[in-house]
């Protein structure tokens, strides 16, 4: 499976998605605007504007999954989540199939 870098502010959440993923690399926690700024970067760079993005969030308004999947994410997962929701998400993402 490629690596994935998962941005979770609670070090129990990104372990139980580390233990679902298997091989996932984890980042550490960043603020909401910094998520924002770092999708933005992601989008803007030549080298990894093609990256497939997921956000995985408590925020999942419909207003908050619009403006995700608007700034550029691939697609958008809300919490709580089970293990399969989580694989099935990752896969279609890497798929190149934008989601929520």
């Amino acid at each position: 499976m490629p690596k994935v870098l998962v941005v979770e502010d609670s070090g129990s959440m990104r372990a139980y998605i580390r233990a679902i993923l298997e091989d996932g690399a984890t980042g550490d926690a960043i603020g909401a605007y910094a998520v924002i700024e770092l999708i933005r970067f992601v989008r803007k760079s030549e080298h990894h504007k093609t990256t497939p993005l997921l956000i995985v969030s408590t925020q999942h308004t419909e207003r908050d999954v619009e403006r995700g999947l608007a700034l550029g994410a691939n697609g958008y997962l809300p919490k709580p989540f089970t293990a399969e929701q989580l694989r099935e998400m990752v896969g279609t993402v890497l798929k190149g199939k934008a989601s929520q």
